[in-house]
């Protein structure tokens, strides 16, 4: 079978573009850009049209995806009149006719809608984490600056896309915490507030272990974007790397692939190359919710959007995470004292977390399950490897058992599915919480199946699920 690829990926905007002739104008950006105008400009025109058809029916919630023969589209609406579009060539199985021509039969069902969405919402959510809203780029600047940060940022990150790294982990976009005791955690939390005061420009941390959040300061939808685009596109970089796959402004380590995976754990993957100190400091911008006292002191802060600099400090397996205020880009001297500053610490607390992270990766676990939490954005698996020991028919079906919660959240809270090789599926929601487990029991009938759930509920969850 052909996997799904990408057919094209395009941003408009019904703003623009009115007058016969000059329907192009719409178009913020097109990938890939070969085809020819005409065609870009008849796929918006189509996708416009669709979106503006759905509305008579549900205003407030216009169409999101659409199924072709070849081509599975999602829409997504991000900001006012800006509308991002993703098209993805559908996978496909090749046959032989009747007349001996080769022919493509394209399974246009085989693509889950959640995930394509996923990878939309995911593209739009981490160059706003980098470039700010667009339209504020649009309304400060100009529409053709828009223009060329949208070229500069998504080709990069585009021809690097990959849908087989998409599944249900992907689609509920969880964090995966380190639990440590009450003395530890106090000292971590020391450890960042010394370092804030010892450094008054710095103001958001975030500390993490192994790809696991310890402490995070930042509003809970930017560290859920930083840690994905941290742990999903940073740390699997590989010494053969192409820079050039990596979008400008966005935290690529210093020194590129080589300085990472030579140097890895010893110092900053943002900031200065101590090693070329003429080279240009990497200092990201990035673009996150801080909050804004209110005139009226009987009314709640409201947060806002505001512009720092990203600094990413790793040494042994701890990765720290600092914003700075960015009136003023930090010189060397200012890495060279924040890294005196921070490494005895680390080295100090490396230890310790690993002891915490050894003892929870050698519990065996006797059940294979998922768990999410919509609150707080803890997900927890005995998986070993994401996915991995999945086939990709049963996170398909935990992707549309989602999905299915999602779109009624009140009337589905239990889903039980026995596959054709007699494997068992089961999903379950409470009070924002989903719990998905794989049984391999052939024999099991439904009863004993909802009895080896509930002791699972209860020895890994307890209070967590109402029966």
């Amino acid at each position: 079978m052909n996997p799904p690829t990408l057919g094209s990926f395009f941003i408009f905007t019904p703003r623009l573009g009115h007058k016969e002739g000059k329907e192009h104008e719409k178009i913020l950006f097109y990938y890939p850009a070969s085809i020819s105008i005409g065609d870009k400009t008849n796929q918006v025109g189509l996708c416009e049209a669709l979106i503006n058809f759905s509305k008579m029916f549900s205003p407030k919630d216009p169409c999101k995806s659409v199924h072709r023969e070849k081509h599975t589209c999602s829409f997504y609406n991000p900001e006012p009149d800006i509308w991002v579009v993703l098209m993805v060539r559908n996978p496909s199985i090749i046959k032989t006719g009747k007349d001996g021509k080769v022919v493509y039969q394209y399974l246009e069902d085989e693509l889950d809608d959640e995930m394509v969405s996923t990878i939309v919402k995911q593209a739009y959510r981490i160059y706003r984490l980098f470039h700010g809203p667009m339209l504020s780029t649009w309304e400060s600047q100009s529409v053709d600056t828009l223009r060329t940060q949208l070229n500069t940022f998504f080709v990069p990150f585009l021809s690097s896309l990959s849908f087989d790294s998409v599944d249900l982990f992907s689609t509920l976009g969880g964090i995966y915490f380190l639990p440590v005791d009450k003395n530890v955690y106090l000292r971590i939390q020391n450890f960042i507030h010394i370092t804030e005061d010892t450094f008054p420009r710095l103001h958001y941390a975030a500390f993490l272990y192994r790809e696991h959040l310890v402490w995070s300061g930042l509003e809970q939808d930017d560290i859920r974007i930083m840690y994905s685009y941290i742990v999903n596109q940073v740390h699997t970089l590989t010494p053969s790397s192409d820079p050039q796959l990596f979008p400008p402004h966005t935290p690529y380590p210093v020194g590129i692939a080589d300085t990472l995976f030579s140097k890895r754990n010893s110092g900053f993957l943002t900031g200065p190359d101590f090693s070329s100190p003429s080279t240009p400091i990497n200092a990201p911008q990035v673009w996150v919710m801080t909050p804004s006292p209110s005139n009226d002191p009987s009314q709640p802060e409201k947060a806002k959007e505001k512009c720092y600099h990203l600094i990413i400090y790793e040494q042994y397996d701890i990765m720290c995470l600092f914003l700075i205020e960015p009136q003023v880009l930090p010189d060397l001297a200012f890495y060279n004292h924040l890294r005196e500053t921070i490494s005895p610490q680390i080295s100090f607390l490396s230890p310790i977390l690993n002891e915490h992270y050894s003892r929870k990766q050698g519990t065996e676990e006797q059940y294979r399950y998922i768990y999410f939490n919509h609150m707080n954005l803890a997900l927890k698996t005995s998986l070993k490897t994401k996915g991995s020991e999945l086939t990709k028919d049963t996170m398909r079906m935990l992707n549309e058992i989602h999905a299915d919660f999602d779109l009624s959240a009140e009337n589905i809270t239990e889903v039980l599915i026995r596959t054709s090789n007699d494997r068992w599926v089961v999903g379950r929601k409470s009070d924002q919480r989903e719990f998905y487990v794989i049984f391999d029991s052939k024999n099991a009938n439904l009863l004993e199946i909802n009895e080896e759930v509930r002791k699972l509920s209860s020895t890994y969850f307890n209070n967590i699920f109402i029966d």
